[in-house]
């Protein structure tokens, strides 16, 4: 289960643009943000400081990739409190995918990009998702998760209001979890499209977690 005495948001966040979105890389790839995706990131920030303005300070929590630790400090930059590191929170291990863009991957694993593709355009039904060779099993990904989401709860105090910063593999199972109140059901597990810099908001109390804002994008900003 997964609860907290007293209540507070729980902002689901995908990381802004980086160069590695540009260049299509599975993972890896170039951290950085562009100038798009610091706009995005600083944007999401000041949409966090307006939404937490009546409850407090907020708490910054990102997985270790550098493209969601960037995101994680423009946003604390902005709407200021404390922002962490979970290393339980990183994103699916893809194995032989890993680093490699979609070109890449078609030259050397032609198999595994075709399967992928499928999966993709299956909007990733487990039972049609592919072997990658070294990738991790969807089941220790989720116990990880699991891991990651209630040490950050822990962390938070009713005081604030709690943002994960993340990728789409460690926020769509973030979300399967939420739902299931802590259990990973496969048999239910949906894939929800994380544009970048967009959100959704959750709310933690001693009851059982409860969606209170779907995904919104907040968009490109000047």
């Amino acid at each position: 289960m997964i609860r907290k005495n007293g209540s507070f948001n729980l902002y689901l966040l995908r990381h802004a643009e980086a160069f590695k979105n540009l260049a299509k890389v599975h993972g890896g790839g170039d951290q950085r943000l562009t100038p798009t995706g610091e706009n995005q990131a600083r944007a999401l920030g000041h949409l966090l400081q307006d939404l937490i303005a009546d409850d407090g300070s907020l708490k910054v929590i990102h997985q270790p990739e550098g493209r969601s630790k960037s995101t994680a400090q423009h946003i604390g930059s902005i709407a200021v409190g404390q922002i962490m590191e979970i290393d339980d929170l990183v994103g699916v291990k893809l194995g032989v995918a890993g680093g490699l863009s979609e070109e890449e991957l078609e030259k050397q694993y032609p198999e595994v990009a075709v399967a992928l593709a499928d999966w993709r355009n299956k909007k990733g039904n487990l039972n049609a998702r592919p072997h990658v060779p070294g990738s991790e099993h969807m089941e220790e990904f989720a116990e990880r998760i699991l891991r990651g989401v209630l040490s950050s709860i822990e962390l938070c105090e009713p005081s604030e209001s709690l943002a994960i910063v993340g990728t789409t593999s460690t926020l769509n199972m973030m979300n399967h979890l939420l739902t299931n109140d802590g259990d990973y059901v496969r048999s239910s597990y949906d894939f929800i499209e994380y544009p970048l810099a967009s959100f959704a908001t959750w709310r933690i109390s001693p009851e059982r977690p409860l969606q209170i804002a779907p995904t919104v994008q907040v968009g490109e900003f000047a």
